[in-house]
């Protein structure tokens, strides 16, 4: 699994790759600050477990 977050003061990123399973998440905003990094951490882990079980 790798693992990437970044933020230039104004912008976010989050990316997930699971090479494993073949499946890789990436959520990105243009609004930083810990209630984006929060919000993205949520909606990146619910998109990875929705398509890690999709068949």
């Amino acid at each position: 699994m790798l693992q990437h977050n970044g933020s230039n003061g104004y912008n976010l990123a989050k990316v997930l790759i699971d090479t494993e399973n073949d499946l890789a998440v990436g959520v990105f905003t243009n609004v930083s600050g810990m209630d984006a990094e929060t919000a993205l951490g949520e909606i990146q882990g619910a998109l990875f477990r929705q398509f890690l079980t999709t068949p």
